[in-house]
């Protein structure tokens, strides 16, 4: 596994209405590393993103039930709720069936990367073979800096 694998076709980014109000797309950051969830949150926004963080499954899951989310990254191995707990729960639920999840992990296992797309992930990245280049080209394949949420579309 080289690092990136995709699992979706792309998003046309204009398909967004000119009545949507513009809005800062916010990213939902899920890992238990602090440092990684901070970096990660640094990152996004210095490139035009929002992001809110959870250190496991449980509290992701609380967010969303408090504010609209326009992508998710997601690290797998945490502890309270692992990151495929979460997508099955997350996927179970209507309102969140279709916001797109890229999983940033350590785990560079191709089984691993089947076993997770099966829960309907958009992409892996792993954490030691990924740039900053390569998740913002991820993101952006999702959603574009400025955009309205994923969850009013």
């Amino acid at each position: 596994m080289n690092g990136i694998a995709d699992f979706s076709p792309a998003v046309n980014l204009s398909e967004r209405t000119q009545e949507e109000e513009p809005h800062m797309a916010k990213i939902l950051v899920v890992d238990d590393d602090s440092g990684c969830r901070r970096l990660t949150s640094r990152i996004l926004t210095a490139f035009g993103y929002a992001s809110v963080l959870a250190s496991n499954g449980v509290e992701a899951l609380d967010v969303l039930r408090r504010e609209d989310v326009d992508l998710i990254l997601l690290d797998l191995m945490m502890p309270e709720m692992d990151g495929l707990t979460f997508m099955r729960v997350m996927r179970g639920e209507a309102k969140w069936a279709n916001v797109p999840v890229l999983v940033l992990s350590g785990v560079a296992d191709l089984e691993v990367a089947n076993t997770v797309r099966e829960t309907g992930v958009q992409g892996y990245l792993v954490k030691s073979r990924y740039s900053i280049d390569d998740l913002l080209g991820q993101v952006r394949r999702y959603i574009a800096p400025g955009s309205s949420p994923q969850s009013s579309n």
